[in-house]
């Protein structure tokens, strides 16, 4: 549900949102893998991304490719 809200957002150009919900997505499998480095790093280490994604945004490549890899997660 939260990898389809995050194709949903991006497509609408709800940046922010579809960042929250990209990083919700993978805090979920790490805390539920049980691993707190992968969560530190995604916490700690993406904010370059992240700032990179609100300002250019998804185009509609970047979308179905991530849109791709979160179903094969």
């Amino acid at each position: 549900a939260v990898a389809d809200r995050f194709v949903a957002a991006a497509r609408g150009g709800e940046v922010v949102e579809a960042l929250r919900l990209n990083r919700l997505f993978h805090r979920t499998i790490s805390e539920a893998a049980g691993n707190p480095m992968a969560v530190e790093i995604l916490e700690g280490r993406s904010a370059l991304i992240y700032a990179l994604r609100r300002r250019h945004g998804y185009d509609a490549a970047k979308v179905d490719a991530v849109a791709a890899e979160h179903a094969a997660i």
